[in-house]
């Protein structure tokens, strides 16, 4: 009876020889033809035009008297805007500061009335307070939404501050 041993060494040097070839036309083949076109326009941030960083998405919102919505409830009143346009990707932080750059939420001692921010998708601003007698803003509300996505956190920016926010990221 006769043996034979198969060796897979040729078939193995058959193999590496393919990939380097492979390897060798793949990056030999990307050559630079022509001259480097003009530089691009810059680019804007956000629906407000700003120019910025391009991760970081700066909305400016002005909300009328006649576009917040009423919502009652058992414990007071409360009006609601929804941004639907502002686009805020799963874990991102999203900062919305009133026209002096003051941070939602905030109390208004004046009013008495309390401005929250709900992220449900869309962003939604909040006005509230403890009585059913609250009527909406009488004034246009000009507000600043700035949505950080988790990878561009700057964990040493204070967000309460707009405009450290603005100079950190560019916006």
């Amino acid at each position: 009876m006769k043996t034979t041993i198969k060796t897979t060494a040729g078939q193995t040097a058959k193999v590496i020889a393919t990939l380097f070839v492979a390897c060798g036309l793949i990056f030999s083949s990307c050559t630079k033809d022509g001259a480097t076109g003009p530089q691009g326009l810059a680019g804007t941030n956000g629906t407000n035009g700003t120019n910025g960083n391009a991760n970081v998405q700066s909305y400016t919102v002005a909300i009328s008297p006649s576009q917040w919505t009423y919502f009652p409830n058992s414990s007071g009143s409360q009006w609601q805007y929804t941004v639907s346009s502002a686009f805020v990707p799963s874990g991102s932080a999203v900062c919305v500061y009133n026209n002096p750059g003051q941070m939602l939420p905030y109390y208004d001692g004046i009013f008495g009335a309390f401005w929250g921010v709900n992220i449900v998708g869309d962003v939604q601003i909040l006005y509230y307070n403890g009585t059913t007698t609250l009527a909406a803003p009488a004034l246009t509300q000009n507000l600043t939404i700035v949505v950080i996505p988790p990878a561009m956190v700057k964990p040493n920016v204070n967000t309460h501050n707009y405009a450290e926010v603005k100079a950190a990221y560019n916006l």
